[in-house]
């Protein structure tokens, strides 16, 4: 029988070393890592490493085909923002090569590639987003700060097409306790910020815990929602998560999954509020990195994934690893009891 073989991508750090022992233990698939640093650590402890061209690059598409094609891969699960949105518009031709994108329909790339689009798409639908301005030039910001009453509280700054939650900064006067541990800025680096042709989101600074919402869709239709709590709201040094069920944020998953249903696996970002509110701040267009809290108590989303997109067999998860901890300590993963 032929094994499935499947490439993650964006999958060269740390965290890959974990997956490599999981996969390694699953004999019906062969798995490749790939990333676009060629000295990637996880070069020098997985077997089947694959260099990748960055997915700006105008080859990425045909490079990565040729690649699929030479090691007669299966399915490509996309690892980056960058790559799932480059893939999206690739499907067709990857289709023709017997190969699946576990990417979205590029009907919605759009909203993925903007994120005030998409806040004005959720908000329009009636869901909580934040308060938020955009900003390309110095008028603009001075608009969007006066409106934001600043500098009296704190705000955040971020790319309106940045990667997740990456290129967010905190804009005060004042150093602000905050257990984000992000980049803090003033007005006047915020200033050297505009170049006059990047648009800038000004958003609220909201203060409380994130949780992340793997969202799961079967290839028979099903949707598994697994729910975590980050216990650092850092996404640079992930540390860990606490699987934990707060029901409001689960309501807001699945109505959300309702009016913007997608495929394969994504990640979406809530913010749990001091107030008690819950807050959509990101809906990502690939798997979350730290998927790897699964891994302690016998689930592996990736592999999951695989199994029902190309043997037909749905292994919708157990709810047995609810209350309890992953921790991560340099790529290292351990489950705990809540």
């Amino acid at each position: 029988m032929k094994k499935s073989r499947v490439l993650l991508t964006s999958c060269g750090g740390p965290l890959s070393w974990a997956f490599q022992k999981d996969f390694q233990q699953r004999s019906d698939c062969q798995i490749f890592f790939g990333d676009a640093n060629p000295q990637a650590p996880a070069k020098n402890w997985v077997k089947d490493f694959l260099p990748l061209l960055p997915a700006m690059d105008q080859d990425y598409g045909e490079h990565l085909l040729g690649l699929a094609r030479h090691h007669d891969i299966d399915l490509i699960i996309p690892g980056a923002d960058e790559e799932a949105l480059a893939l999206m518009s690739e499907q067709k031709r990857f289709k023709e090569a017997g190969i699946m994108l576990a990417v979205q329909d590029d009907s919605i790339l759009s909203y993925f590639r903007s994120k005030s689009r998409m806040y004005d798409h959720l908000k329009s639908k009636g869901f909580p987003v934040p308060a938020y301005r955009t900003f390309t030039t110095p008028g603009e910001l001075e608009a969007a700060l006066k409106e934001f009453d600043y500098p009296r509280r704190p705000l955040l700054v971020k790319p309106n097409s940045g990667r997740g939650g990456r290129g967010i900064a905190i804009v005060a006067e004042r150093i602000v306790p905050s257990k984000d541990d992000l980049h803090q800025f003033n007005r006047s680096l915020l200033e050297q910020w505009i170049d006059g042709k990047t648009e800038f989101l000004l958003m609220e600074y909201l203060a409380g815990d994130i949780f992340d919402i793997d969202v799961l869709t079967y290839a028979q239709g099903s949707v598994f929602f697994g729910m975590r709590r980050r216990l650092t709201n850092v996404t640079k040094l992930f540390s860990g998560n606490l699987f934990e069920l707060n029901e409001q944020i689960d309501a807001l998953a699945k109505s959300l999954y309702k009016i913007f249903p997608t495929r394969f696996l994504i990640d979406y970002d809530v913010m749990w509020t001091t107030d008690g509110k819950a807050v959509l701040l990101e809906v990502n267009p690939r798997p979350s990195g730290s998927t790897i809290s699964y891994l302690p108590f016998g689930i592996n989303l990736y592999y999951v994934l695989l199994k029902s997109y190309l043997c037909g067999e749905h292994q919708i998860p157990h709810n047995h690893f609810q209350g309890k901890k992953a921790s991560v300590t340099f790529g290292i993963v351990a489950g705990e009891n809540g």
